[in-house]
């Protein structure tokens, strides 16, 4: 949970192709369907798997909100994610905030944030939109052991560590866990 949101959302579910809801159950991206792009409406190779460490299958998923301080929601559309979650889709964004200051980190806020549940990807680059995205930022949260991001083949532990990495250009992937596993993943599409 993140801040007593259990991010499985009674009775929403995201259909393939559905624009701008910001939601996906992980059931349609799961693992071990084929890396073919045949059965996500993304084009990037990832697959988010929801069955997290295989013994609790449809218990994950994705959805992404965005930072509406940052965001012309005239330019661009504001998830349903916010509308559901508005305390969390703010505090995501003011974790990203204390998290570059308590680490130095040299990057702006980001406009969006996917938050992940025991979702699992395998090795793929981000399509982002336009001409790709800007660097990610991805920090892990929950109790589990195991789930290292691996980028270009170097894994990283990422519970409560934040870790910065170009996803658009850089080949990466989660290693398998076992527990309660999210991850935040900061970025700005370009």
């Amino acid at each position: 949970m993140i801040r007593g949101y259990d991010l499985r959302p009674t009775g929403v579910k995201a259909v393939d192709g559905e624009a701008g809801d910001g939601i996906g159950t992980g059931d349609r991206n799961r693992r071990d369907r084929p890396n073919d792009g045949s059965t996500s409406n993304q084009n990037d190779g990832s697959r988010a798997n929801g069955t997290g460490n295989g013994s609790r299958p449809n218990n994950g998923g994705s959805m992404t909100v965005v930072n509406t301080a940052l965001v012309d929601p005239d330019v661009i559309p504001v998830p349903r994610a916010n509308a559901l979650f508005p305390e969390m889709a703010t505090s995501v964004f003011e974790l990203e905030i204390w998290l570059i200051k308590e680490h130095g980190l040299l990057r702006p806020p980001s406009t969006h944030c996917a938050v992940n549940r025991n979702a699992t990807f395998l090795p793929h680059v981000d399509s982002g939109r336009g001409a790709g995205q800007s660097v990610s930022m991805i920090y892990g949260l929950g109790d589990y052991t195991g789930g290292a991001i691996c980028v270009e083949g170097t894994a990283s532990d990422i519970r409560y560590v934040p870790l910065e990495f170009d996803g658009w250009r850089q080949r990466h992937w989660t290693e398998p866990y076992e527990g309660e596993r999210y991850s935040l993943v900061w970025f700005t599409p370009e």
